[in-house]
């Protein structure tokens, strides 16, 4: 696992970078997390940027300030999609926000307003995620759960095995093709065919 640091002058620059998942550079794609102060390179963030929906949500709830208030318990609120932006989908607001995957997920938040005649009212707002990254606690990695962990359930090994011999019996005739990577100076990558 490499790192990279990527430090931004404008905090518009930072948000669009943000606003994605993964980044290319050099025609590799790398997966984005923020930094944070107790970094560790062999070790990979509990943090994940995903997009959560909430269905049926007041229009005058669309914007940033609003909605920042309503998915802070949840998660750090990142970017709205173009829709929410735009308010032409009123039938459900979508927010980018980072979440730490290892806490236990909230399927409703209560909003507390205040009424036309001063007296507070609360209403539960139901929340929807999308593809939620799965995490081992064991390897300290995102990308699969204890329960498929094939360190802490070595059965599971099998099934990989059982598939690659398929693979490669398949694969027997076949021309391959194979890339290499070889780094020229500091900055500079070359892929080689």
């Amino acid at each position: 696992m490499q790192h990279v640091f990527i430090d931004f002058d404008l905090e518009e620059d930072h948000k669009n970078v943000k606003a994605g998942s993964f980044l290319t550079i050099c025609d590799m794609e790398m997966k984005l997390q923020k930094w944070t102060p107790n970094f560790k390179p062999e070790i990979e963030s509990t943090l994940a940027p995903i997009w959560i929906n909430l269905p049926d949500l007041k229009s005058h709830y669309f914007e940033w300030d609003a909605l920042y208030r309503i998915v802070e318990p949840i998660g750090i609120p990142i970017i709205m999609d173009k829709a929410t932006l735009s308010k032409t989908r009123p039938t459900t607001t979508k927010i980018k926000i980072e979440i730490d995957v290892t806490k236990t997920l909230l399927h409703e938040v209560q909003i507390d307003i205040m009424n036309e005649n001063g007296q507070m009212e609360s209403i539960i707002q139901k929340v929807e995620y999308e593809s939620i990254p799965e995490y081992c606690s064991h390897c300290k990695m995102q990308g699969h759960s204890d329960l498929k962990c094939r360190i802490l359930h070595p059965e599971l090994r099998q099934g990989v095995i059982n598939a690659a011999k398929k693979v490669n019996e398949s694969a027997k005739g076949k021309e391959k093709e194979s890339i290499d990577v070889q780094g020229k100076g500091s900055n500079e990558i070359q892929w080689k065919r």
